[in-house]
């Protein structure tokens, strides 16, 4: 073929790049075309064939001869170009030959006709567009508008995110500066409590002075979402961390297929509160969160949920402890009263049904219930827990009768 990979090789255009496959099988030659043309192979015309010394084949404008084989050789073959194109090449690119003059207009009537019709498609009608625009009115309204007026669209580089959809075609918005990129502020116009990206007192060095908040936060994408999600997001700080913390213990990260082991921070002590950061390796124990929290997961995920003190049954997700924060980075840390009290609450005197005793401290807790029990012998009014509901008459007291405490009673509740 004509291809610079072919063995063979066949300058003569009308060639395809591969045309012919030859190969030894069984003592003889194969000859199989590629693509969709052909050859003749003593006159014939086929696609494939078994050829053998003396054969001749015509293959376009060269004709091929299969000669006996040599000692050492598979195969001796001889190509000749026996129909050149000659001057038909010649005379064809000269019919071929098309001139900016033979069409009415010289090379700079031509450019001149182009740089007029770029500028007012891509910057007269889009600016007319935006001028003559009704000001007011719902942006998300249904407004059916004339092509023309709708040119200004052209400048639009993609469709908004969800997020910003409410803006509609209030392109001015944002886009305080024509032709320039947003500026912070205008981000901060809206979310002014955005706050640190990163805690400044833990993370001194992750400083985002001098960022674009578009460096990271890209709009005009759809529901792809405003943040970046390629690898570049994290590289372009941690491919070389030594140089914005050089006192950091943290490796490099090219990418993430070359991302160093993890190390979690776990629990070391729950009282006092320690944590300390361990490395996940396959050679050693696996690390253990010492929470002082015993959370069968499998007995909380059931498919049929679990039960809840008011008689029904919950089905549990993942979702419902691990939240991720507002930036979509790291997860909300988990807390008794916002995931656990709804089931677990830690009620404990019947008599006393909205008492909640405080949770994670010990000692707060533990003084807590003194102190509830103490109140109930002040006051006089104790119901023994053996006492029936029908047999309860005689710890009830008069208005106005004051409570029987002996002073023992007093003082051991005081």
């Amino acid at each position: 073929g004509r291809g610079t990979k072919c063995e063979v090789h066949l300058t003569d255009p009308r060639i395809l790049l591969l045309q012919l496959k030859i190969t030894k099988r069984s003592g003889k030659l194969h000859l199989e075309s590629q693509g969709d043309s052909d050859f003749q192979v003593n006159g014939r015309i086929s696609t494939k064939a078994s050829v053998k010394p003396g054969d001749k084949i015509q293959l376009g404008p060269y004709d091929i001869e299969i000669l006996d084989s040599e000692e050492g050789f598979d195969a001796v073959i001889t190509f000749e170009h026996s129909r050149p194109l000659g001057d038909e090449l010649s005379a064809l690119k000269k019919r071929s030959n098309t001139k900016f003059v033979s069409l009415g207009l010289s090379a700079r009537g031509w450019a001149w006709l182009l740089f007029i019709a770029v500028i007012t498609i891509g910057i007269l009608a889009p600016l007319t567009a935006y001028i003559t625009k009704p000001k007011g009115g719902d942006p998300l309204g249904d407004t059916k508008r004339s092509l023309l007026a709708d040119a200004d669209q052209i400048w639009v580089s993609g469709p908004h995110s969800s997020v910003h959809a409410h803006f509609g075609d209030r392109c001015e918005t944002c886009h305080t500066n024509a032709f320039k990129q947003v500026m912070n502020k205008v981000c901060f116009d809206c979310h002014d409590n955005a706050g640190h990206h990163a805690d400044p007192s833990i993370f001194p060095n992750a400083s985002l002075d001098g960022q674009q908040c578009q460096d990271c936060h890209k709009e005009h994408t759809g529901d792809k979402g405003l943040l970046i999600t390629t690898e570049r997001f994290c590289t372009n700080c941690h491919g070389e961390i030594l140089e914005i913390a050089e006192n950091s213990k943290l490796k490099n990260v090219s990418d993430f297929d070359e991302h160093p082991q993890f190390h979690p921070t776990l629990i070391k002590t729950h009282q006092p509160e320690t944590f300390e950061r361990i490395a996940i390796d396959a050679n050693k124990p696996k690390p253990v969160d010492r929470s002082n929290l015993k959370f069968p997961h499998n007995k909380h995920l059931k498919e049929n949920g679990v039960r809840h003190p008011d008689g029904t049954r919950t089905v549990l997700q993942c979702g419902f402890c691990h939240e991720l924060e507002t930036g979509g980075i790291a997860m909300q840390p988990i807390s008794f009263e916002k995931h656990c009290s709804n089931c677990h609450d830690l009620k404990f005197e019947p008599q006393s049904p909205n008492k909640e005793m405080p949770h994670k401290n010990i000692s707060q807790a533990k003084d807590y219930v003194v102190g509830t029990y103490a109140e109930f012998a002040l006051r006089g009014n104790w119901i023994e827990p053996e006492t029936t509901i029908n047999n309860t008459s005689s710890f009830r007291k008069l208005v106005g009768e004051e409570p029987v405490v002996t002073e023992e009673q007093k003082k051991a509740a005081l």
